[in-house]
């Protein structure tokens, strides 16, 4: 197990000495847990819990107003967001999560949005993480362009 350190404290903590930079290495050392690089430009990371190693019966229990923490979450733009059947009381937040996931992924990587999604596992096993790309070159420059960038 890695020793606990303080945020702080990882701010200024280097890799391990033999194994150095991430660069051009299939993966590094770092605290004593296995690092591997993500390849590509990722523009946005989504994470999801899926474990809870201070409860582990916390993605199991039922989440309060699932309808209404979906409706927080979505806001029904060009018609997205319509809350599943399984969205209703009783869904459990390992579920509930799930489906934010899927409906996360259908909007994302729709042809409105053309992102590419990637699905990783975080070091520790405990959350899903969802990468977001955009590669298309003049999708990329109208966004630049839109956000003031360029």
């Amino acid at each position: 197990m890695a020793p606990k350190v303080s945020p702080r404290q990882l701010e200024s903590m280097p890799a391990d000495a033999e194994t150095g930079t991430l660069l051009n290495k299939d993966a590094i050392t770092l605290m004593g847990l296995k690092v591997t690089p993500v390849t590509g430009n990722v523009h946005f990371v989504f994470v999801f819990k899926i474990k809870d190693h201070g409860d582990p019966t916390a993605m199991t229990k039922e989440v309060a107003n699932p309808d209404v923490l979906w409706k927080g979450i979505f806001r029904g733009t060009e018609g997205t967001g319509k809350a599943p059947p399984e969205i209703k009381k009783g869904i459990t937040q390992l579920n509930f999560n799930a489906a934010v996931w899927k409906e996360f992924t259908d909007i994302l990587s729709s042809k409105h949005c053309g992102f590419e999604c990637q699905k990783r596992e975080s070091i520790d096993g405990d959350e899903v993480l969802l990468t977001v790309t955009l590669s298309d070159p003049q999708a990329l420059a109208e966004l630049a362009d839109f956000e003031g960038f360029r």
